[in-house]
């Protein structure tokens, strides 16, 4: 329920009005005059009036990732491993913006999606991811990718950024280009 207030002024000219404004808002003053005339004899008063309305709550529930920057790995000198802290890689950065308090991971394909075809091997592929508050988000260290993190309620983002470690197991990797796919999961 809202409420409202109405003034009620016995003091108006209502007939100086009417004369002075266009015929449409002249309705107006006549029937708003007729309710205050008809109460010359009261005392000015206040009036509250309720007013009932209806309401729809549509609740934005959304987890939305957004890629900032994209990763590299690098070998390292025994070509026995891949990864994104070795000179030359880089981690990827994705944003993070949440409406509710979802859990964050990050996985990894335990295969290269392009590779030599014996690259993917005998290898095993773990990533990492730590967070950074960009508005409302949450600050958090480094963590195996499969350790959730609970974001806060709200409208947050935080920014995450992941590292991607792919070990060869036995030999090395043979000669050739990789490329190798993480998963941000907000859920």
């Amino acid at each position: 329920m809202l409420g409202a207030s109405v003034m009620i002024n016995n003091n108006v000219d209502f007939a100086g009005v009417r004369r002075h404004m266009p015929l449409v808002k002249s309705a107006f003053a006549l029937l708003f005059a007729g309710a205050v005339l008809g109460q010359a004899s009261q005392p000015a008063v206040a009036k509250t009036a309720g007013v009932n309305f209806g309401i729809n709550i549509a609740v934005n529930n959304s987890c939305t990732v957004l890629l900032i920057q994209n990763g590299t790995m690098a070998a390292n000198a025994a070509f026995n491993q891949l990864s994104s802290r070795i000179a030359g890689g880089t981690s990827g950065i994705a944003d993070v913006v949440s409406q509710r308090a979802y859990d964050v991971t990050v996985g990894a394909y335990n295969y290269f999606p392009t590779s030599p075809s014996t690259g993917s091997d005998n290898t095993t592929f773990t990533p990492t991811f730590a967070g950074t508050s960009i508005s409302r988000g949450l600050t958090f260290a480094e963590r195996p990718g499969n350790q959730a993190v609970r974001l806060r309620g709200g409208n947050s983002t935080t920014r995450i950024t992941v590292n991607l470690v792919v070990d060869k197991l036995t030999g090395t990797f043979p000669a050739g280009n990789y490329s190798a796919t993480t998963i941000v999961r907000c859920e």
